[in-house]
């Protein structure tokens, strides 16, 4: 059961990106800089949403996003541009980085709890 809680979180890390990728229109300034903040905060909610508290998480959502979102591109122009082989280098990095966010804001939680409950 450990590895379904941790899969669905990453399933829904994948389905957050999705959304905002979907609804962030294309010609608003900024929204190249929108889209690494998209995939930061689906690492974070990998990572957040699993019972293990490893950023791994954040980095397999972030690969996840990538393969599905770019190979498709890539199957259907047959053509592979430097920047998509880029962007599917960073927003696996991305993801990690929001798994690591995720993983220090839950053992800061975490000891601040403790804390709180010895006194």
């Amino acid at each position: 059961m450990k590895r379904y809680s941790t899969l669905s979180a990453i399933i829904g890390g994948i389905f957050l990106v999705g959304f905002l990728l979907f609804i962030l229109p294309a010609n608003i300034p900024g929204s190249g800089i929108l889209v690494f903040l998209i995939y930061i905060v689906g690492g974070f909610t990998a990572t957040y949403l699993s019972k293990t508290n490893k950023a791994i998480f954040g980095f397999y959502e972030g690969l996840a996003g990538s393969i599905f979102g770019y190979l498709p591109v890539i199957l259907i122009f047959r053509s592979v541009t430097s920047i998509v082989i880029i962007l599917m280098i960073i927003n696996p990095i991305l993801g990690f980085l929001g798994g690591y966010i995720a993983k220090s804001l839950r053992l800061h939680l975490n000891t601040e709890n403790n804390q709180d409950s010895n006194n």
